[in-house]
């Protein structure tokens, strides 16, 4: 094991020990960190929070920040995604809570892909597809619910699917659906 840090002005030489007991290696690394003092610093640019605005979160799950530089935030219980300029300035909301055209019954999981949004709600098994105003541009069904969704760089949706058998096991499935 040798870590690799492209350093500037410091002594990178790892400071830690390796050694081997009964066949397993035991790596220890040292109390004083290799890099002091900190190389990377966040600063805070800005916060959403809960102002009184129109724009609350009830329970933000996921965030997606898209090629517009806008951030998108799934609200699972409102059953809608908040939208975000790049400076944390609220823009408008995508969604609601239904099972109609554009509406998002148990929403989960949301990406972004080939600037759509695809929202999943499995309430109703629905993927969702909004372009980046939120205007919906189509749906589709799933043929079984997913816990977690994700898209791949060409589109395809992967997600999990609970197997229970009647004796109580429960077992999971990957389901890759393509961007068709």
């Amino acid at each position: 094991f040798a870590p690799f840090f492209l350093t500037f002005g410091q002594d990178n030489t790892w400071q830690g020990t390796r050694s081997t007991e009964n066949g397993i290696t035991i790596i220890e690394n040292p109390r004083t960190p290799l890099f002091s003092p900190a190389i990377l610093e966040l600063q805070e640019e800005y916060i959403i929070n809960s102002s009184g605005k129109g724009y609350l979160f009830d329970n933000p799950c996921q965030l997606v920040l898209a090629g517009n530089k806008h951030l998108y935030v799934s609200d699972i219980r409102e059953c809608n995604i908040k939208v975000f300029d790049e400076r944390g300035r609220y823009i408008g909301t995508i969604g609601r809570k239904g099972v109609g055209p554009g509406e998002l019954d148990g929403l989960s999981d949301i990406d972004i892909h080939d600037n759509l949004i695809i929202a999943y709600s499995s309430g109703i098994r629905r993927f969702s597809y909004f372009d980046l105003k939120g205007k919906l541009i189509k749906t589709k069904s799933a043929l079984e619910n997913l816990g977690g969704m994700q898209l791949d760089s060409r589109g395809n949706i992967f997600g999990l699917t609970t197997i229970a058998d009647g004796s109580g096991q429960v077992s999971y499935r990957l389901i890759k659906y393509n961007n068709e």
